[in-house]
């Protein structure tokens, strides 16, 4: 992977840095532009000697004046570990997307989405636990799908002892055609969304499940009989 050959090729340089030859050498390509050994070597291994102590809680006055070697050891190794951290995270991130979903778990607990539950009205079907009621009857052949008395209405009942659920509207050719049509118009509008917000209607939409859970399983199960 190129980011892993990238991390090692900057653990080997600052690992390399340390060697005395490299010391000398740093001294010398100071020397020769006037500059100071010193000055070219060690005021970054000193900031980040000095930003390692204070992460580590840790103070000169508790452990006595760091040498040189200790300053610079201290030094190698933060960085190591800086971009050590810092490549795992970005694998970590580019393989489980952690920073997409620490995001939406932030927005799941701090973007509350409205509440729709006074626009939903869940039917309230007679459970029929004492048997068949309501004018059902035991036989099925009683049990017929369009209403005989008001051919507009579809009949639902609990396949597991036929009892009456209740009543939908049997729509028309029409009507259904009307109502695939208006769907393919609110389509166009709707595809020009951008993904925070259809994330925000869906989240509206799990809300709502979620709070009437029971309702909807109940409902389910007496449809289905089950």
């Amino acid at each position: 992977d190129d980011e892993c050959s990238h991390l090692i090729v900057i653990v080997r340089r600052l690992a390399t840095s340390v060697h005395p030859t490299r010391d000398r050498m740093s001294c010398t390509t100071a020397a020769s532009t006037g500059g100071s050994c010193a000055a070219a070597d060690s005021g970054i291994y000193a900031f980040l000697a000095e930003l390692a102590f204070r992460l580590a809680s840790s103070s000169t006055a508790e452990h006595g004046p760091a040498t040189p070697e200790l300053t610079r050891l201290v030094a190698v190794l933060f960085a190591i570990a800086v971009v050590s951290g810092s490549a795992a995270a970005y694998l970590l991130n580019k393989k489980w997307n952690l920073l997409r979903d620490l995001w939406l778990t932030v927005e799941g607990l701090f973007d509350r989405v409205p509440d729709i539950s006074y626009l939903v009205n869940l039917p309230r079907a007679n459970d029929g636990a004492g048997g068949p009621q309501n004018g059902s009857s035991s036989d099925p052949s009683s049990c017929r799908l369009v209403d005989p008395a008001n051919p507009t209405l579809l009949q639902c009942f609990n396949p597991s002892h036929l009892n009456k659920l209740g009543d939908v509207p049997n729509l028309s050719a029409k009507q259904v055609n009307d109502m695939c049509l208006r769907a393919k118009n609110s389509q166009q509008s709707w595809k020009e969304t951008t993904f925070a917000q259809r994330r925000r209607v869906l989240r509206t939409l799990q809300r709502y499940v979620v709070s009437h859970i029971d309702e909807i399983c109940q409902l389910c199960s007496l449809d289905s009989g089950k």
